[in-house]
């Protein structure tokens, strides 16, 4: 058995002009340990495939398919929940431009670990010791100390950068964020999850 397996996938959406045809017939497998490379043109389809496949499409798109199934689950039909353990932890997609994937509102570490969190039965202090093991393992410098910055404080090499207040309100007010003088980590204990 195929682990990703997909038959005549198109997806349409609706728009003011009418239905528009963004992926017609697509047609691939990918057994287990196999690479794939999806290539083409801007606006040729290949991620809007993606994204479809994932059931990460605006309620716009209609999704078809003949086959569409994930290691033996059929995603035409999977629930919502059972969708939401697979994606981020067995299925997941890395876009063009990884910073910008961060969201602005909350640290680095705190995203690290939601994601430990939602997909793997781990305290606290195991998603805390994963998260600086998974930052080592890309080359980032002293990851406890990165893990506590906001996504805009990093440079490509994982550096702090030196942002002053009015450099943080103002990726807040781009992003709508409002921390409320209180950090993250008192936001995710108030709320329960440890």
């Amino acid at each position: 058995m195929s682990l990703l397996e997909i038959r005549n996938l198109s997806v349409d959406f609706s728009t003011s002009g009418g239905q528009f045809r963004a992926v017609d017939g697509v047609d691939l497998t990918v057994d287990k340990g196999d690479i794939l490379a999806i290539v083409g043109e801007s606006g040729s389809g290949k991620s809007v495939s993606m994204l479809a496949m994932m059931g990460l499409l605006p309620w716009t798109a209609t999704i078809t398919a003949d086959v569409l199934e994930f290691d033996g689950i059929d995603l035409r039909t999977v629930t919502a929940r059972n969708r939401r353990g697979l994606i981020g932890k067995d299925i997941a997609m890395i876009f063009q431009e990884p910073m910008s994937s961060l969201n602005p509102c909350f640290t680095v570490g705190f995203q690290i670990k939601e994601a430990l969190r939602q997909h793997l039965d781990l305290s606290s202090r195991e998603r805390q010791l994963r998260a600086v093991e998974l930052l080592e393992q890309v080359g980032i410098p002293d990851p406890e100390r990165r893990l506590k910055v906001f996504p805009h404080q990093l440079d490509r090499d994982g550096h702090r950068l030196q942002a002053t207040p009015a450099d943080r309100g103002r990726a807040d007010n781009r992003a709508g964020c409002d921390h409320s003088g209180a950090d993250l980590g008192s936001a995710d204990r108030a709320s329960g999850r440890r």
